[in-house]
């Protein structure tokens, strides 16, 4: 069967004079995208086990708002999600208890576009904000996830889920 990791980059965020790029809350239009993507993994059976999310205010409330969507899906905050280089973020997924058989990361750019084209073994990925990559792996560890390991079976931008 093999594991599938969701990575959705956090919402569009509101920029406030002044304020740290860590305490950036998300703009409305972030908070419809983020429920609007709720209701797509809710609607296309792709509920995670956990949500494992960036403690940064704009990516926690999109994750926030998923888990809401969900029903209450356990949420992990870990701070190496944040600013992360593509070795820490591979370190997270790498980490993941095995019971888990789907999880989705919550985070940022660069490193989720990076993350994305590492496992897939391609170099194409865009994520934009509130953006979901859905990666197929085939194995039954997490600790086996590493370059040009899985599939990019698809990539869905809120936009798309407005439209349908």
């Amino acid at each position: 069967m093999g594991k599938t990791l969701l990575l959705l980059r956090h919402g569009k965020s509101d920029w406030h004079e002044g304020e740290a790029d860590f305490d950036r809350g998300l703009a409305k239009r972030g908070r419809q995208s983020a429920a609007l993507m709720g209701e797509y993994l809710d609607e296309r059976d792709l509920i995670p086990d956990a949500i494992v999310t960036s403690p940064a205010a704009r990516a926690l409330s999109t994750a926030e708002i998923i888990q809401e969507a969900l029903d209450d899906i356990e949420l992990i905050e870990d701070e190496r999600i944040y600013e992360a280089s593509l070795e820490s973020l591979l370190g997270v997924v790498q980490g993941l208890p095995d019971e888990y058989e789907r999880v989705l990361l919550v985070g940022h750019n660069p490193g989720f576009e990076e993350l994305s084209d590492a496992l897939s073994g391609r170099t194409d990925s865009v994520l934009k904000t509130c953006s979901l990559a859905i990666l197929n792996c085939d194995t039954e560890a997490w600790a086996e996830f590493g370059e040009d390991t899985c599939e990019i079976k698809e990539i869905v931008h809120p936009a798309e889920v407005a439209e349908a």
